[in-house]
């Protein structure tokens, strides 16, 4: 039942993106990186289910990718920020450099584990939503790891 992890996922924050660093090389900073600080809601939320693992337990562990708009804090050369024609926010961070803060879309590649109760259904093609809650855990849902931004 995607569309009920969909929605969960889609409402969840997700903590375990706040204060990673991700890089690309439009980031004018000297290494290309950035530290994200604010996290927006996932959208395009994509499960892999034909590679679902079974962690024992109860628990199996779904692929993910989603995107998610994010807000991210780097250093720029203050030589540099002046000679392009740069539209994000700064601040004074030292005498060489300083704090800039930009908005980026990341897409982002996850696995979330969950808990279900094996013996409350019996399996078939489809689980309605309703036998679907039933059978989830829903405060067993977390992400597990991240494993590219």
């Amino acid at each position: 039942n995607k569309d009920y992890l969909k929605s969960f996922l889609s409402n969840e924050y997700i903590q375990e993106l706040e204060y990673k660093t991700f890089s690309h090389y439009s980031i004018p900073s000297d290494d290309n990186t950035a530290e994200i600080m604010e996290i927006g809601t996932p959208e395009n939320i994509e499960f892999d289910c034909m590679n679902t693992t079974y962690y024992g337990n109860n628990a199996i562990a779904i692929p993910v990718t989603f995107d998610i708009d994010v807000t991210a804090s780097f250093a720029i050369f203050k030589a540099d920020y002046y000679v392009n024609d740069y539209d994000f926010s700064i601040e004074d961070l030292n005498k060489h450099y300083y704090l800039a803060s930009n908005e980026f879309t990341l897409e982002v590649t996850a696995v979330i584990v969950l808990t279900i109760d094996i013996d409350s259904f019996e399996f078939r093609e489809d689980v309605s939503e309703e036998a679907f809650e039933k059978i989830i855990n829903i405060e067993s849902i977390e992400i597990d790891s991240i494993d590219s931004i």
